[in-house]
């Protein structure tokens, strides 16, 4: 059994137990996993090159731990179920929905969830020929964060939005501790630099000010600078229109 479902524990007996920590996706990966970035949310859509309908056939090749189907309208979805993956199939598109990866940061979280849909679309390829692959928005959580817990003393729901469907926010879900939340793995990278950088450096934030106050000092120094090369126009006579 992985680390991430659940903690095995040896009970007086000697024989095996699965201590799964209470619900909630946001304590089993705190608790049982190593690392402190989570990702989650992540899905990748395939194209389907051809129209196909899957057949009971198609599912037992595919050997999920569990599956079941849902008719509509005008075609049956399939939803299958693995150790750390769900796909759902429909006759022109395949959804890969990777659980939770926790790792140090998110370079190394992108590469082992492409890792495990590249997996799956190698096996699904056997019975449904895919001709694209894309990844949707994932969501990227610091665990255990104390930028989470000092925003949360500010708003409990802190939340920004940042443009173009970016957004960040503290998540309480987890019921311990806080989490920084952010759908964007760039603004994920850019807050963690800012993080470090601002631990391991010797400046100060009101640097930052004092910054701004000496480059505004420069602006009105070049614009004097700039109204004194000015030369006055030279008065010009009354014109002469009749030569």
């Amino acid at each position: 059994m992985r680390p991430y479902i659940g903690q095995v524990v040896i009970t007086e007996q000697g024989e095996e137990a699965l201590n799964v920590l209470s619900g909630g996706i946001g304590s089993v990966r705190r608790e049982c996993r190593p690392g402190t970035l989570s990702q989650h949310y992540t899905r990748y859509v395939c194209q389907i090159k051809e129209w196909h309908t899957l057949t009971p056939l198609d599912i037992a090749r595919l050997q999920p731990i569990k599956s079941h189907s849902l008719p509509l309208v005008n075609m049956t979805q399939w939803f299958l179920y693995y150790e750390d993956a769900t796909i759902i199939l429909g006759t022109r598109t395949c959804s890969i929905r990777i659980f939770d990866i926790v790792a140090e940061d998110s370079e190394e979280s992108q590469y082992q969830t492409f890792t495990k849909a590249i997996r799956y679309v190698e096996k699904i390829n056997k019975c449904v020929p895919l001709e694209s692959i894309e990844l949707d928005t994932a969501h990227y959580a610091r665990v255990s964060s104390y930028l989470a817990d000092f925003l949360s003393k500010i708003d409990n729901r802190y939340f920004l939005d940042l443009g173009n469907g970016q957004k960040f926010w503290v998540d309480n879900s987890g019921g311990k501790a806080a989490e920084d939340e952010t759908n964007s793995g760039e603004v994920r990278e850019r807050v963690d630099s800012f993080m470090q950088d601002m631990i391991h450096s010797e400046g100060m934030i009101s640097d930052i000010d004092k910054m701004k106050e000496v480059l505004g000092l420069m602006v009105q120094l070049k614009m004097l600078e700039y109204q004194g090369t000015q030369q006055a126009p030279q008065p010009q006579g009354r014109p002469d229109y009749f030569g």
